[in-house]
């Protein structure tokens, strides 16, 4: 148990970051479409106008991604300020990037999710090493 109370934060910061930098990347490889609208004016003149658009689908996730990814890194920092938020925030985040990585997975059937896998996996032994001395089991002296 002492090992993992070693790595915990290192694996955190890692997952993490993981999760953060995986957002960025994502929403810079996002899927765009071109929408062109045109205006006439008068006969023979037009203005045409040209968006680049992204699927909404994907933007909801990213900015998932990167929440769980922040809450994750906040509730690491924390960690000796607020230690009872802190733990909760390092949980719900490597929880909701295990379901959300799985959801990718096997519902959406993209490789995205498992690329977020190590990052949920690194925050839940985060999670389980920050855990307090106190939260140890009691011996019994005789």
């Amino acid at each position: 148990m002492k090992t993992l109370n070693r790595i915990a934060k290192p694996c955190g910061i890692a997952g993490g970051v993981w999760a953060v930098l995986l957002a960025i990347i994502l929403s810079l490889l996002a899927p765009t479409r071109m929408v062109t609208s045109e205006i006439s004016m008068e006969p023979g003149q037009y203005v045409t106008n040209t968006i680049e658009t992204i699927a909404w689908g994907t933007v909801a996730i990213i900015i998932i991604m990167l929440l769980l990814g922040i809450m994750g890194l906040l509730g690491l920092i924390l960690s000796r300020r607020i230690p009872r938020t802190s733990r909760i925030f390092i949980w719900i985040s490597s929880l909701g990037m295990l379901v959300l990585s799985l959801a990718l997975m096997f519902i959406f059937i993209s490789p995205s999710g498992l690329i977020l896998l190590p990052a949920a996996i690194l925050l839940i032994l985060a999670a389980i090493g920050m855990r307090r001395k106190e939260d140890a089991p009691l011996v019994e002296v005789i």
